[in-house]
């Protein structure tokens, strides 16, 4: 089944880690290493590739620097192409962020992140980051999110993991976080086992899946597809998982979807971007402003994506 529902963290997202040391569980950020004519191309062809890559670099570090503060997290950065490794070794260095994140290549297919064989790199990165949660005997909840929606906070993390985190890991990791964890039951009294965002565009920007969840739910996906999410919560159904879905969000495919965004960050106060980890966004952002103020999204949105960007 799925369910619609709202959010259950607390409000808030002040930036400070110690407002949220639970739930726990495994964060893993799907990413392709920035670069000119092969990140952002649909937004390139507006903007210039160069800058498009630049703006991909720089939401990738947000969230990077965001995510990287939730220490009752193990975070993976689970990255394409497999070359990159030293690339992406040296982007978390250089932000003082090498300790805080565990470089994993995607494996069990090729590199292209639009190809149908993405489900089974998730699959594949699903039982390793149990195996790695085991060897620490830690909970085994994982939560997936892409690196094209900047606004995802660190609340919406924890909300998905909270509602994947079923009775049984609650139990058997209870006495691990030294905390009561709260219920995952909704008001109805579904027992959720997972958790979904979905975006505007039919694709989903997080997927939280409990320990109970069969690596097989990522098979049969549409993927890179405006049924994608349909497909996936499709696929969830078939194997008898119950998962909370909760609310859309914008991704920046296109100059649309930038100017959208510079409105809405131009609304947040430097110590709320500061807080929320936005600053470079918000750099990048200023110095494309009066790009963004005058340059017409005629076209723009009959554009064909060849990104193949990290939306799940």
């Amino acid at each position: 089944c799925f369910v619609m529902g709202s959010a259950v963290c607390r409000k808030g997202d002040s930036g400070s880690s110690s407002r949220y040391r639970y739930p726990s569980g495994t964060l893993v950020l799907v990413a392709k290493y920035p670069v000119p004519g092969k990140s952002k191309t649909r937004l390139g062809k507006t903007i210039g590739y160069d800058q498009s890559a630049k703006f991909s670099r720089s939401t990738l570090i947000d969230l990077l620097e965001r995510f990287g503060e939730l220490d009752s997290l193990h975070k993976v950065l689970l990255f394409a192409p497999v070359e990159a490794k030293n690339d992406f070794y040296t982007l978390l260095a250089h932000h003082n962020l090498q300790d805080s994140w565990q470089l994993l290549p995607m494996s069990g297919g090729d590199n292209n992140l639009r190809s149908s064989d993405l489900g089974g790199r998730l699959r594949t990165a699903l039982v390793d980051a149990r195996k790695l949660a085991a060897e620490r005997s830690a909970n085994p909840t994982v939560c997936f999110i892409g690196s094209d929606c900047v606004d995802l906070s660190r609340k919406h993390v924890l909300d998905l993991l909270t509602l994947a985190e079923n009775s049984t890991a609650k139990d058997r990791y209870r006495k691990l976080a030294n905390s009561v964890v709260r219920n995952s039951t909704s008001g109805n009294g579904y027992q959720y086992q997972a958790a979904i965002l979905p975006a505007n565009d039919g694709g989903y920007v997080g997927l939280a899946l409990g320990a109970d969840v069969s690596p097989q739910v990522f098979e049969g996906v549409v993927w890179s597809s405006d049924r994608t999410c349909v497909s996936q919560l499709q696929a969830l159904t078939r194997h008898g998982v119950c998962c909370h879905v909760g609310e859309n969000f914008d991704d920046i495919d296109d100059f649309s979807d930038l100017r959208k965004l510079e409105s809405r960050v131009s609304k947040m106060t430097q110590e709320e971007i500061k807080a929320s980890k936005f600053s470079h966004t918000w750099s990048f952002l200023s110095s494309l402003k009066d790009l963004c103020e005058s340059k017409s999204e005629d076209g723009a949105a009959a554009e064909v994506d060849e990104d193949g960007d990290t939306e799940i």
